[in-house]
């Protein structure tokens, strides 16, 4: 598994299967959907409000739809009540 040095993504590639941490800036309650992909990190503005897990399955399905693999590929790993997440997401490079 390879680290970089600013901890923004961890890689790990298996038997044509994919995995990377992504650090994650949520946005709740904005105005527009959106998602702005930078070196450091994504952040993800989402309409929906901070409010029983409402923004969460709204990033991930934001996240899900970029990424182009289903949402079940896509669990938060860390912040799962703050706005700073840490997401894995699994992508099967097979297909």
């Amino acid at each position: 598994m390879d680290q970089t040095a600013n901890k923004r993504f961890l890689d790990k590639t298996l038997e044509g299967k994919m995995e990377r941490i992504y650090t994650v800036k949520v946005v709740p309650n904005a105005k527009l959907t959106k998602l702005v992909v930078t070196e450091q990190l994504l952040k993800v503005w989402v309409n929906a409000p901070a409010v029983d897990d409402k923004a969460n399955k709204a990033v991930i399905g934001i996240l899900a739809k970029y990424f182009q693999v289903q949402k079940k590929n896509i669990k938060i790993l860390q912040g799962q009540h703050c706005r700073n997440k840490l997401i894995n997401v699994k992508k099967d490079l097979t297909t």
